[in-house]
C-alpha cells in the first residue's frame, strides 16, 4: 500500500515473520520518524526503500486515522 502523506510518501506491507506486524517504508530519511514518532527505523542500503520500521499494525492503522482526522488543508495548498 502507498500512502502519499504532506510529510512524505510511505510504502506499507505486511512484514513476512512477525504477525501482527507491518512494514513500513520510505525512501527519504525522517519520513517515517516525522509520522510515527516512536518507531525504530533501519536504513537498508541495498533495497528499494532504505528506511523501514517494523510496526504494530494496529498502531498503523491509529496512525494513518488521525492523519485524515486532522487535515487540515484543500486542494488550494498544494
Amino acid at each position: 500500500m502507498l500512502i502519499f502523506t504532506n510529510k512524505g510518501m510511505l510504502s506499507i506491507v505486511v512484514h513476512r515473520e512477525k504477525e501482527n506486524h507491518l512494514l513500513v517504508r520510505a525512501r527519504e530519511q525522517g519520513v517515517i520518524e516525522e509520522i510515527f514518532p516512536e518507531a525504530e527505523t533501519s536504513r537498508t542500503p541495498n533495497a528499494d526503500y532504505l528506511y523501514r520500521a517494523e510496526i504494530d499494525r494496529a498502531e498503523v492503522g491509529r496512525t494513518i486515522e488521525d492523519l485524515f482526522i486532522d487535515m487540515d488543508y484543500d486542494n488550494s495548498v498544494f
